[in-house]
């Protein structure tokens, strides 16, 4: 239980410095990847509260793979000179913490019994 609850912790303390640094003029492809990366840690949310209720689980959503999409968006733009890598420094850097954090979360509870846990390395 006790790692559990750490894990929650993290997820929530990245959380909140991810709601204080805000994209502020986010590039729109950026915005539309960020989206559905954030989309996707709800989802892998959504799964751990089902299993904690004894719920049948969501489908699995594979975040590494919207964390890359992220990533891909933001080369992009600075290839296009849209923006620059550097202008997202700060963000990406929370959000493949906030990634880490779900997906030890995710193992942490999902692990516990019935459902199963899906990550890349």
């Amino acid at each position: 239980m006790a790692r559990r609850d750490l894990a929650d912790q993290c997820v929530f303390l990245v959380l909140l410095a991810i709601a204080r640094h805000r994209l502020a003029v986010p590039d729109r492809p950026v915005l539309k990847e960020t989206m559905r990366l954030c989309e996707g840690i709800a989802a892998a949310i959504e799964r751990v509260a089902d299993k904690i209720r004894g719920r049948e689980l969501l489908a699995y959503v594979d975040i590494d793979e919207n964390m890359a999409a992220v990533q891909a968006a933001i080369s992009a733009g600075a290839a296009q000179d849209v923006c620059t890598e550097e202008t997202y420094l700060e963000e990406l850097s929370l959000y493949k913490e906030l990634v880490a954090a779900v997906k030890r979360l995710t193992a942490v509870t999902l692990s516990k019994g019935c459902g199963t846990v899906i990550t890349k390395s």
